[in-house]
């Protein structure tokens, strides 16, 4: 067995495809331009949703005149997201939670994402209460009220579980077929 485990993306999930051509369907025709939250919200299935984050940027330089003040607020967290996390964060910024504010890696690609102005895909470390999980993969889609300017994050999030695991699962599954 390898000493360190370095997860690999090699396809996005069923759902993050899903949203990805959700998210592109909705772009408005101009290059550039973001769909808003709300028309990605109604257009977006219910248990889809329970799969997403939506990240607010309050306080951002990029939607405020107050420079430096960059921070993401949790505006939705998918039943599903929080039942793999420590707690419902809903309402609470990035900048508020332990390990999860600037120099994290949730952080940074969340920064990277904006930054990027187009759909961004990473793998990033699980951490959480279920220890079967290994990492996450994430889809982040930037929507903008405005069309232009970013002011909010859409996550659609995978989680993998740690690949002893899934093959341990995979031949369950095959003998109890049998």
């Amino acid at each position: 067995m390898p000493k360190q485990f370095n997860p690999r993306l090699e396809r996005i999930s069923a759902h993050q495809e899903n949203q990805l051509k959700l998210w592109l369907r909705l772009c408005p025709g101009t290059r550039g331009q973001f769909p808003d939250y709300k028309t990605f919200k109604v257009h977006c299935s219910a248990d889809a949703w329970q799969h997403n984050v939506v990240y607010d940027m309050p306080h951002s330089a990029l939607t405020s005149a107050l420079p430096g003040a960059l921070d993401f607020r949790f505006r939705h967290m998918g039943a599903q997201v929080a039942s793999n996390a420590f707690e419902n964060y809903t309402g609470r910024c990035l900048s508020d939670l332990p390990g999860k504010g600037p120099g994290s890696k949730l952080w940074q690609f969340l920064e990277n994402a904006v930054a990027a102005q187009a759909p961004t895909i990473d793998i990033v470390p699980y951490v959480g209460p279920t220890a079967d999980l290994s990492h996450v993969t994430l889809l982040a889609l930037p929507v903008a009220d405005d069309g232009v300017t970013t002011d909010a994050v859409i996550f659609a999030v995978d989680y993998v579980l740690w690949p002893f695991l899934k093959e341990s699962a995979d031949l369950k599954d095959k003998s109890n077929s049998l």
